[in-house]
């Protein structure tokens, strides 16, 4: 693991995550980003972890630059042996492991005459093999009382015949963490799936795709404040409010 750390001399105590160890896999695209920001908002000590190291070390050393603590781990989320060695390498270090945010995604869209064999397998492997992977090592792991936010998409309910492998992999991951959550809880681990609405993404120009990515990290965020009221199993992410009105605006 390498590391980019500072002091953080915030000292609120309405920082509920302060000195968490706030592990986010596929920290690399700009959810992941502002999910990671927040949370070292929120006095968390960040990893960033994924598997593009420019990326990653850019944004510690940006967190580390605002007086956060933040550090970076470059992983290959859907090799076994990497995810388990990645928990006990966080375990020696941190003594505990807090919040666990799985944000992976492979998208082709082609009709299934069309998928490839290893377009097939790589849906598979980041949107269903990875965050098993994650999700079993963390229940070994992870502290008492932490939490696991899977990204998942509503894409488990298909619009398009062009989205088969896509689909498929979001359903699978849909009814994986219904089963995920009742054996996570004997654990006293909260598993929240956060379900983004597919059609926000089509529907939003980039700058309030921008807004909306924020916005989404922040209600992430929320969701796993132990005083929240929010909905501790899923988390609906996506509205209307994001999609474009431009015609009013030209």
């Amino acid at each position: 693991m390498t590391e980019s750390n500072s002091e953080n001399n915030n000292d609120d105590p309405l920082l509920f995550l302060k000195d968490k160890i706030f592990v986010v896999v596929g920290a690399e695209n700009q959810l992941g980003l502002d999910i990671s920001q927040i949370g070292a908002e929120m006095g968390a000590q960040v990893i960033l972890a994924g598997m593009n190291e420019s990326v990653l070390k850019d944004a510690a050393k940006r967190l580390v630059s605002q007086q956060h603590k933040a550090f970076f781990t470059c992983i290959n989320p859907t090799k076994p042996d990497e995810v388990k060695s990645q928990f006990i390498s966080l375990r020696e270090k941190f003594k505990e492991i807090n919040v666990l945010v799985l944000n992976m995604d492979f998208k082709v869209n082609k009709k299934i005459v069309d998928t490839s064999w290893v377009e097939w397998q790589n849906h598979l492997l980041i949107n269903l093999t990875a965050p098993f992977l994650f999700i079993k090592y963390a229940l070994s792991y992870m502290t008492e009382n932490s939490k696991i936010v899977v990204i998942n998409t509503d894409k488990f309910n298909p619009k398009t015949d062009q989205s088969a492998a896509y689909c498929a992999s979001k359903a699978a991951l849909h009814s994986f963490l219904q089963i995920a959550r009742t054996e996570a809880s004997k654990h006293d681990i909260d598993l929240i799936e956060a379900i983004f609405d597919e059609s926000t993404y089509l529907d939003c120009s980039k700058d309030k795709l921008k807004t909306f990515y924020r916005d989404a990290a922040k209600q992430i965020i929320i969701a796993i404040n132990p005083l929240s009221e929010a909905n501790h199993q899923q988390l609906h992410l996506g509205c209307s409010s994001y999609k474009k009105h431009d015609s009013q605006n030209t």
